[in-house]
């Protein structure tokens, strides 16, 4: 299953990656793709459970070593040169508490300049899909702000990286308990990618 994910990733990505057109110096045109790598702090964990005759319960989940790391790739559509809307797919990996997610979002960002480099803000929403049984389902949403920029003279290397906050909501079984429990974590992500 996760053979035919990364190649249909790899065969859009190629795909967009020919549609872009190459009239548009800035990228900030037509159909485009960005794929990165995010690195992830907890800084909030919570287990909120079923228990049978009391409700819903809430344990604080100790967050000193935990993290997490992503890889997504986003493919969308500038509607003009400032304002972009696209769907993302990724692997997720976070560590204490442990959790490996495949998220499926939509990406909507605002660039403040038509031009090589720029400042933009972002918004994702959407879900957790569990593909297979060692993924969780949930839901995500993040929002921040980032830049573009583009590293070699011919402006044809464009990078992005960006800092922002997230919130993810994950289903987890829980010892004992047939009923599927919610782990809840907040905190900063951070993320370098490619833009095509």
């Amino acid at each position: 299953m996760m053979k035919k994910i990364l190649v249909i990733s790899l065969i859009s990505l190629s795909i967009f990656a020919q549609n872009q057109d190459k009239k548009d110096p800035f990228k900030n045109k037509g159909f485009f793709n960005i794929t990165k790598f995010t690195h992830y702090l907890v800084n909030s964990a919570n287990l909120d459970y079923f228990e049978p005759n009391v409700g819903i319960e809430r344990i604080n989940v100790k967050t000193s070593q935990s993290n997490g790391n992503g890889l997504q790739t986003i493919n969308g559509y500038f509607f003009n040169p400032h304002f972009s809307v696209g769907v993302g797919i990724g692997l997720e990996r976070f560590n204490s508490p442990n959790a490996n997610t495949f998220p499926l979002f939509v990406d909507a960002r605002y660039y403040l300049e038509d031009d090589y480099n720029s400042f933009y803000g972002f918004a994702n929403a959407g879900g957790l899909l569990k593909i297979d049984k060692s993924f969780n389902s949930g839901m995500l949403i993040s929002a921040g702000i980032g830049y573009k920029f583009f590293i070699n003279s011919k402006k044809t290397i464009g990078l992005t990286t960006d800092v922002g906050y997230y919130h993810r909501s994950i289903k987890v079984p829980f010892i004992n308990n047939p009923v599927e429990s919610d782990l809840i974590m907040n905190g900063f992500m951070f993320s370098i990618g490619a833009i095509f």
